[in-house]
């Protein structure tokens, strides 16, 4: 009972700390997705794009398009790093944040995936190159 209890209060944790990294990044997501729903050509594209489902309420995907760019960008792991720091996410929060997103990133290039993954993110058959038991994320 000690392990249910001691996990279900470190997954509470971590759901807390997660909305809070989300929380600091709120307005920059919100402008993000102004800027890019304010470009005619960048709009077209993310209207006929079927990762998104609603180019006014689809928060997941344009927060999830905001990390991507900043990632790729030079000095925005250090932005945001700087950025959730200075808002008093502890550390280990944001490098936990950070590397999971970053490995993410790199299991999609890879196209490497658990099973547990493939159920659980219901990843397309496109994006599945190997299965992999020791190169998790979740």
């Amino acid at each position: 009972m000690k392990f249910a209890n001691d996990l279900k209060n470190r997954n509470e944790s971590s759901t807390l700390c997660g909305k809070n990294i989300i929380n600091v990044l709120h307005p920059l997501i919100v402008q993000y997705q102004q800027e890019k729903l304010n470009n005619k050509i960048t709009k077209k594209i993310i209207m006929n794009d079927p990762n998104c489902s609603n180019i006014n309420t689809d928060y997941m995907y344009f927060m999830t398009g905001f990390l991507c760019d900043m990632l790729n960008n030079k000095g925005g792991f250090q932005f945001l790093y700087k950025l959730l720091d200075k808002s008093k996410i502890p550390k280990n929060e944001i490098s936990h944040f950070l590397y999971t997103f970053l490995k993410l990133k790199q299991k999609i290039k890879k196209k490497l995936w658990s099973y547990t993954e493939l159920e659980l993110l219901q990843v397309p058959i496109d994006l599945i190159n190997k299965t992999t038991n020791s190169y998790t994320i979740i």
